[in-house]
């Protein structure tokens, strides 16, 4: 029995159905099931018996989840009371972050709201490329990464890690101010930009997973896009500013903030998560991530 078929089960019966937990959780609806059969082929009892098409608890499992419900709140307060009160037990998480985006707001927001679940443990936000951050996790550098989650099939070994997803994030178009577009509308769809040039830069370890992404999200709006790799994501905003293209980015790009470019929202959004290595068993992986979705709920500043 693991924290996290304990965690599944105990939150299928708070949210009263296997939908409504797995949105809890911020996992899939699939995962949460698998947890649950797992759990219940380890321990050899049905937990829950299907009444219409909603579940409800067995009696054993509303016995099992009084039990575990009162083994967890203890163990919490032992656990937040041993570490909140002993100087010696501070310790430093290491969270990677892609370097292109605005960040620096968040990281201080974050660790302010993760200060009142962990005390004496620190955040230390670096920001990283994709390829530099997968390897610094694999070597421990990094304890935990923020990325994109189209990218985690770019990552060799994935199985080795698990995830959860905190946000889902605006995707935008990135124009020059001098873009021909510019004279016509203030208001662009992506298909107004079907004549235009998409500029995007691809680490080695996921070079196609840009160019599909645009692709995908062109092809879906009625058009093939012209697609031109450079060899850096500067390179691209180069030629973006110069008035020759367009980059498809997201709402936490810095340049998305700047009078040098001017910004067409997309319907399509993409999920941001947490990723880590499953022999990372520490405690705190759930107030970060508690921490990250408070903080994305603030108002913007």
């Amino acid at each position: 029995m693991t924290s996290i078929q304990i965690n599944c089960f105990l939150t299928v019966i708070k949210m009263n159905g296997i939908t409504r937990a797995a949105e809890s959780l911020y996992i899939s609806q699939p995962a949460v099931s698998r947890q649950i059969s797992a759990l219940e082929k380890e321990i050899g009892i049905s937990l829950f018996h299907h009444v219409g098409r909603n579940i409800e608890p067995t009696p054993f499992g509303k016995e099992l989840y009084h039990l575990l419900s009162n083994y967890t709140d203890e163990f919490r307060q032992l656990l937040d009371t041993y570490r909140y009160s002993d100087p010696r037990n501070e310790t430093t998480i290491n969270i990677a972050y892609l370097f292109n985006w605005n960040f620096i707001q968040k990281a201080s927001h974050i660790s302010s709201v993760f200060e009142g679940y962990c005390k004496n443990t620190n955040l230390a936000f670096h920001p990283t490329g994709i390829s530099d951050a997968y390897q610094g996790l694999d070597l421990g550098k990094y304890d935990i990464i923020l990325t994109m989650e189209s990218d985690i099939e770019t990552i060799p070994n994935h199985e080795k890690y698990s995830y959860q997803k905190v946000a889902d994030i605006d995707r935008l178009i990135l124009y020059s101010p001098t873009h021909p577009i510019h004279q016509i509308t203030t208001d662009p769809t992506i298909y107004d930009f079907q004549d235009s040039i998409f500029y995007y830069y691809s680490e080695p370890t996921n070079e196609t997973v840009m160019e599909k992404e645009i692709m995908r999200i062109c092809q879906k709006n009625g058009f093939k896009p012209i697609l031109q790799q450079k060899a850096s994501w500067q390179t691209c905003l180069t030629y973006v500013q110069r008035g020759y293209g367009v980059v498809m980015t997201d709402a936490w790009a810095p340049e998305a903030d700047t009078a040098q470019f001017l910004t067409a929202k997309l319907k399509d959004r993409h999920s941001i998560v947490l990723l880590w290595k499953n022999s990372n068993k520490n405690t705190y992986l759930s107030a970060l991530q508690k921490s990250i979705v408070e903080c994305l709920a603030m108002p913007s500043t």
